[in-house]
């Protein structure tokens, strides 16, 4: 078995050594910008458009899709907690798993 270096995961490893987790850094990579989920979005995009939908594909897609929103508002509330007032404002600027370009001010600039 293959030990773990510190690089690959330093949230345990600078919990478990005692030192104080850094802050966290907020950026918005270009899809991002035009959503808050786009792996998301791209997950229930290959997993509902199958063509012979029997009952095995869509409990599939619909456990997916359950299991995707309620990691959607876990992750939204641990952020809101963590990131405070900058991620309420990335929130209101864009949309959750849909595209939305606000014409007046372009994609979201956070």
């Amino acid at each position: 078995r293959e030990a773990h270096s510190p690089a690959q995961a330093p949230e345990v490893w600078t919990h478990l050594s005692g030192r104080a987790t850094p802050a966290a850094d907020f950026r918005t990579p270009p899809d991002y910008r035009l959503m808050r989920h786009p792996v998301y979005l791209g997950f229930i995009l290959a997993t509902w458009p199958t063509p012979d939908t029997c009952a095995g594909p869509l409990q599939f897609a619909v456990a997916c899709s359950g299991y995707i929103l309620m990691a959607i508002w876990f992750a939204g509330r641990d952020l809101i907690a963590q990131l405070a007032e900058r991620y309420r404002v990335y929130r209101e600027q864009t949309s959750i798993l849909l595209p939305r370009v606000d014409r007046r001010h372009g994609p979201a600039q956070c």
